[in-house]
């Protein structure tokens, strides 16, 4: 039985899935591990990972995981779920930074930088992005015949590779361009803190 009938015969278990292994499975092994600066990066990826799997999944698959007009409870209770996850992350990476270099304007800063990433991006750029890429990729032809792509492969692979863009353009954005924010006592401090 594959996986799309499984789904369509028990209705949200790829929305199950996606929750047990991103939400509950990845953070206890990074809890587990003590890696508690792993965490707070990570909770803001999940609006990426939830984007990729909802435009990718199309119409079968991931429907009520993170649709962009929620058409059910269960798809307005995960998008509402996954918002709060992903401003917790972003919360406890704001306050740490703000804690540790004794600057609340970095703080404040590097919470808009992730904020804007994480949402405004994540939400109609990766869209758009896999959409505009899929279709790029379909229209190629070998021999005059279109290229098959068994189970969306391509439109999951467009996803993830422009989730990565976003995670290094914050990460240069955190690295490069904050640290000019602070005193060079803080620098070091701020540096050792984001990275």
């Amino acid at each position: 039985m594959g996986m799309v009938s499984l789904c369509l015969e028990f209705p949200n278990l790829d929305t199950m899935s996606f929750y047990l292994v991103f939400v509950l499975l990845v953070p206890y092994l990074l809890v587990s591990s003590k890696d508690y600066d792993s965490l707070k990066y990570y909770m803001p990826v999940l609006v990426m990972i939830a984007v990729t799997l909802t435009e990718a999944g199309k119409p079968h698959l991931f429907k009520s995981l993170y649709e962009n007009q929620p058409s059910s409870v269960a798809s307005f209770l995960s998008r509402t779920l996954i918002n709060t996850l992903v401003l917790t992350g972003i919360l406890l990476q704001t306050l740490q930074l703000t804690l540790k270099t004794n600057n609340l304007q970095l703080g404040l800063v590097s919470c808009l930088v992730a904020m804007a990433i994480a949402f405004p991006l994540a939400q109609t750029v990766l869209p758009l992005f896999i959409n505009e890429g899929a279709r790029w990729f379909e229209s190629i032809r070998i021999g005059g015949q279109p290229i098959n792509y068994p189970g969306n492969w391509h439109k999951y692979f467009l996803g993830f590779l422009f989730a990565v863009f976003l995670i290094l353009c914050e990460y240069l954005i955190m690295t490069l361009l904050l640290p000019q924010l602070t005193s060079s006592r803080a620098k070091n401090s701020v540096l050792n803190n984001l990275v």
